[in-house]
């Protein structure tokens, strides 16, 4: 997380339906100094009950949900000529 300057992550591991690990690493709120250098001195940990803004993360699961959707022939990808006359 550190190398790739992650401040926190919440990670669930859901086996069988249950959730079998459930934890939260790092800082949830970062202080900053006067140097404008992210400190953890004053930080709130991170915890499994933290909101975390979601960004573009959205778009992966949307596309992802699309192409299971295509996989598994539905919707359709080739509309009947009898819906098109509809």
């Amino acid at each position: 997380m550190q190398r790739d300057n992650v401040p926190a992550i919440s990670l669930a591991i859901v086996r069988d339906g249950q959730i079998a690990y459930l934890n939260a690493y790092g800082f949830a709120k970062l202080s900053t100094d006067v140097d404008r250098n992210k400190t953890a001195s004053s930080s709130r940990t991170a915890a499994v009950s933290t909101r975390f803004a979601i960004g573009s993360v959205s778009k992966e699961f949307t596309g992802l949900s699309f192409c299971w959707l295509i996989a598994d022939s539905y919707p359709s990808t080739t509309p009947s000529r009898n819906s098109c006359l509809a």
